[in-house]
């Protein structure tokens, strides 16, 4: 990585792990902590990485470190714990029950599973591929689509053109006109509906 993973920003005091933190550069992160920078390091104001997850919401990023041993106690110059930085329940959790979180997210990791799996089952009971439910899907979807805009130009009133109102024209030009405002086969209509 090359540089001294403890420089410290003269003005607030952060450290580069506070950064990455911040703004949950993952590999930034990583680097750092590889390098030997201190997880558990402090700002001017007494606020370590996981503060700056707190506070920024870096549910990764607190999780990593977490993972590594950082201390989601620490205080800093106010008297705030990192989960005192979040007004998100689910990270304020994470960072008071790391432990606790990681048991209910891997059990709602695992009913995730179950209810796939019981719908790739029941799929298969009635013949179904994956493949070609998605594609049953997609494929309603285009259908209903072109069922809308059919409908829409063909229960459509036609417009009549200014040219066929008025009594000053001739013949011809009426019957262009005429021609004009009269409703579209439906091989228009579905090249129309394809085009949208």
């Amino acid at each position: 990585m090359g540089g001294d993973v403890e420089y410290m920003e003269q003005r607030d005091g952060w450290l580069g792990i506070h950064y990455a933190a911040r703004w949950g550069d993952m590999s930034m992160l990583k680097s750092y902590i590889k390098a030997g920078a201190n997880i558990d390091g402090k700002t001017n104001s007494k606020e370590t990485a996981l503060h700056k997850c707190g506070r920024w919401d870096r549910k990764e990023a607190a999780l990593h470190l977490l993972s590594l041993g950082a201390n989601p106690s620490c205080k800093n110059g106010d008297g705030n714990k990192a989960s005192d930085m979040t007004a998100d329940p689910e990270m304020k959790f994470l960072l008071d029950n790391y432990e606790e979180y990681l048991v209910l997210d891997e059990q709602r990791r695992k009913d995730e599973l179950d209810k796939d799996s019981k719908t790739r089952a029941y799929n298969l009971s009635l013949g179904i591929k994956s493949s070609q439910v998605s594609s049953r899907l997609y494929d309603s979807s285009i259908n209903s689509q072109l069922t809308i805009d059919m409908n829409a130009i063909f229960n459509a009133s036609p417009k009549k053109s200014r040219s066929s109102t008025s009594s000053n024209n001739s013949g011809s030009n009426n019957s262009v006109n005429s021609k004009s405002s009269s409703p579209r086969s439906p091989r228009s209509v579905t090249s129309i509906a394809l085009r949208k």
